[in-house]
């Protein structure tokens, strides 16, 4: 699903900077995999994607 149809179904709040979240989430990959690399494990990278969530807007509409 793209993001603007994200957006006009209230997944994404109206607004939201959508390339600015996307670039984020793309660093937030980039990152973990690098800590991947260099030996982060599992339970870290868990740690990790669940604080970039929690970044995430929330949705406006069910």
């Amino acid at each position: 699903m793209s993001t603007s149809r994200r957006t006009s179904s209230g997944r994404i709040p109206a607004g939201t900077d959508t390339a600015g979240l996307a670039a984020f989430y793309a660093c937030v990959i980039q990152g973990m995999s690098t800590q991947s690399r260099d030996g982060a494990g599992p339970a870290e990278l868990r740690r990790i994607a669940a604080l970039a969530m929690a970044a995430y807007p929330p949705a406006t509409a069910t």
